[in-house]
């Protein structure tokens, strides 16, 4: 609920880029187990990542709400948004969350 249709990075630079990285739990294929997938608009923008599993106010109500009542972490996908900071991220910031 309140999330936007379209997340866009403007690679180009016409506007003042966000960038963004997702952090997934998924099943892997083999469905055996599981994987955590980290990607990014840019090589950078990864930074947003080590930003969020290393600081607990970002990754601790995400982890709460995956969490089921037996306290299995179910699968999730995390949208992070940050800003440009010398070559890194900073201000890295939670901006949607789908739970499975």
């Amino acid at each position: 609920k309140g999330e936007r249709e379209r997340y866009i990075f403007d690679p180009r630079g016409l506007n003042v880029p966000s960038p963004y990285t997702v952090v997934a739990l998924l099943n892997n294929s083999q469905g055996q187990g599981r994987v955590m997938i980290i990607e990014g608009t840019s090589m950078g923008s990864t930074y947003s990542a080590v930003n969020f599993l290393t600081n607990e106010q970002l990754w601790g109500p995400v982890m709460r709400a995956a969490l089921d009542s037996s306290g299995y972490l179910r699968n999730f996908e995390v949208l992070l948004r940050g800003e440009f900071v010398r070559g890194g991220v900073g201000n890295t910031q939670v901006v949607a969350l789908h739970i499975h």
